[in-house]
């Protein structure tokens, strides 16, 4: 490699160390908002389980529900469970999705949100039980580290 492929590679890693250090600001927040409203305050395992499992999905592209003081805004809404050891993770949509779309339309998204919620964790592969009647989930295991295919670029 000459010079300048050090230097782009070194660019590329720089990136991609900007983006995690995001990552990672948005998951935080976004822990700190879900399991900041609760009054039972977290384990360190627990807490730890939450944030990686927000990182996750943040990075995949879906938000964490927040709650304003006005209108619930949506996505995946994650808590502390109540009666296992784990972080409940459900599929929360808009306060406007029943009258934008209607009942029925908001039932079968929030059905299929459930469904696609299960796949990314198994995808993921987070361990996680079913819980509640609903499309709810309670994530109780960290997922495997991932090994990428390309790791020249973290040289």
């Amino acid at each position: 490699m000459t010079s300048s492929d050090d230097g782009i590679w070194r660019a590329v890693a720089d990136d991609r160390t900007r983006a995690l250090q995001r990552l990672d600001a948005m998951a935080s927040t976004a822990v700190g908002k879900a399991l900041g409203a609760s009054s039972e305050k977290p384990s360190g395992l627990i807490a730890y389980l939450a944030e990686m499992l927000a990182r996750d999905l943040t990075a995949i592209g879906l938000m964490s529900h927040d709650r304003t003081e006005d209108a619930v805004l949506g996505g995946v809404w994650l808590a502390i469970s109540p009666d296992l050891t784990g972080v409940v993770l459900s599929w929360t949509q808009h306060d406007a999705s029943v009258a934008v779309l209607g009942v029925p339309m908001h039932d079968e998204i929030q059905r299929q949100m459930g469904s696609s919620l299960h796949e990314i964790l198994h995808t993921l592969g987070y361990r996680f039980c079913s819980y509640g009647a609903g499309e709810a989930f309670v994530v109780t295991g960290f997922r495997p580290p991932l090994i990428t295919d390309d790791a020249s670029w973290a040289t």
